[in-house]
């Protein structure tokens, strides 16, 4: 069991779901929903807001600024309850300071058609994200966080599940910037000038492994892509 939350944001195509449970488990507290269109329903006590996926829109653009004036708001004795899910990556559009919503769908639109892998793909939405890459978790510290997820990634790695609100990232700044040149994305010249920002200022980047801002993050799994998978051939086996 975990202490009742003081504020609760659901993202990803399952997040009216997991708010519907987390209403179930007794939580009453206020809070967010960001999910697609057809997933799309009202819940008692929650902001619900339906969003483009796979290319961002504006309405998840306002749903990202719901979410950052939510956290933001937080104070040390808070307790943040995130349920993630599949697609959050495209639900919550939250361009990096210089970025615009119209280059952040420019990069969506090249990495999808780049034939990255989704842990690739995440690698670089993470860089250019005010959210993405354990930015949420930063912006809420030092309130605490739990977070359930469900996973729709190979390998359940926390860090590409919705890009990792609030997880380290951890992968090296070169691995990216290789990715970036090897598969042309500095095509989109906004790309290298940003890539260029990142590379002199340390404070721009992701949150990274050991950052303090995460000791009060604790982070469950609910559902991953191997147990879904498992199940699949379990089933068509008997």
């Amino acid at each position: 069991s975990i202490a009742a939350p003081t504020a609760i944001i659901a993202l990803g195509k399952a997040a009216g779901a997991m708010a519907e449970g987390a209403r179930a488990a007794g939580f009453t507290a206020p809070g967010v929903i960001i999910t697609t269109d057809e997933n799309h329903r009202q819940i008692d006590g929650f902001d619900c807001v339906a969003a483009s996926h796979p290319m961002p829109d504006g309405r998840g653009l306002r749903a990202a600024k719901k979410v950052t004036n939510l956290v933001t708001s937080l104070e040390a004795d808070d307790h943040l309850l995130l349920l993630i899910s599949g697609g959050g990556s495209a639900l919550l559009p939250a361009p990096a300071a210089g970025i615009s919503l119209e280059q952040k769908i420019a990069l969506n639109d090249a990495l999808l058609a780049s034939g990255l892998d989704i842990h690739d793909m995440n690698v670089i939405r993470r860089l250019f994200s005010s959210l993405k890459g354990g930015r949420l978790a930063r912006l809420a510290a030092p309130a605490k966080i739990t977070q359930f997820l469900l996973s729709d990634v190979p390998d359940d790695r926390l860090e590409s599940i919705a890009s990792g609100v609030a997880v380290a990232d951890p992968v090296p700044f070169d691995y990216a910037k290789d990715l970036v040149i090897k598969h042309h994305l500095d095509q989109l010249d906004f790309v290298s000038t940003h890539m260029a920002a990142l590379a002199e200022n340390d404070e721009l980047a992701p949150v990274r492994p050991g950052d303090p801002c995460l000791d009060k993050v604790h982070s469950t799994i609910l559902a991953s892509n191997a147990q879904c998978r498992n199940a699949a051939a379990n089933w068509l086996t008997t």
